[in-house]
């Protein structure tokens, strides 16, 4: 058997849990000086306690674990203790390590412990339905003066490189794909942003608007 125990003994105080017996509980803490070391309390606010085991019978040898994840997730194998979410619905998050692809963030899925989001740009053909709570810290919030992709529209006049001290050429916008930016005779850059207001730029290597950077 799993020692469910070990499992919890960095696990916040409060975080929600799931007991057959008793429904939804919340994590109290480990009680080491007990032979029932796990304390939760139910939707009542009564106390219970369960085995390091998660077994709530204790003097029957056979009892099985009654306390899991969630109603859902009824198993500890591969289970760790995930941080509260720091993120809430509608919220607008990148990866840290690739900002080009934004996630709108749907719901917040608190059984499976996730989130439920959708790609912000329907041309970017890529599928990720939901993100873990325990990867959260890979992500920020996107920045509030991105300049999203959507903003490009087809036949749109563009300014595009592939690295940052390459000039600034002029192109004409096509589509997105595999995270490239498409371009006039099917040209693909990994950096693109609107002609207009740049002007100066074109024939530059300056560094953009920050606001533009999304690659």
């Amino acid at each position: 058997m799993i020692n469910i125990a070990t499992l919890l003994k960095d696990a916040p105080k409060g975080m929600k849990l799931y007991s057959p017996l008793f429904g939804e509980v919340k994590f109290v803490g480990i009680d080491k000086r007990s032979g029932y070391p796990i304390d939760v309390i139910d939707c009542k606010k009564n106390g219970k306690s369960f085995t390091e085991f998660g077994v709530y019978f204790a003097d029957h040898p056979d009892a099985e674990c009654l306390l899991f994840p969630s109603k859902v997730v009824r198993t500890w194998e591969g289970w760790k203790p995930s941080a509260e979410p720091k993120f809430k619905a509608e919220d607008r998050i990148v990866s840290k390590s690739d900002k080009s692809t934004i996630y709108r963030i749907i719901c917040l899925h608190e059984e499976r412990r996730e989130y439920i989001v959708e790609i912000e740009h329907k041309d970017y053909h890529e599928s990720c339905p939901w993100i873990a709570f325990e990867d959260q810290d890979d992500f920020e919030l996107a920045p509030k003066k991105h300049y999203a992709i959507a903003n490009f529209k087809p036949i749109q006049w563009v300014l595009v490189r592939n690295y940052d001290n390459q000039v600034w050429g002029l192109s004409m916008f096509s589509h997105r794909d595999m995270g490239c930016y498409i371009c006039l005779n099917r040209e693909d850059f990994t950096q693109c942003i609107p002609y207009d207001g740049n002007e100066h730029l074109l024939g530059t290597t300056d560094m953009c608007d920050e606001m533009y950077i999304n690659w």
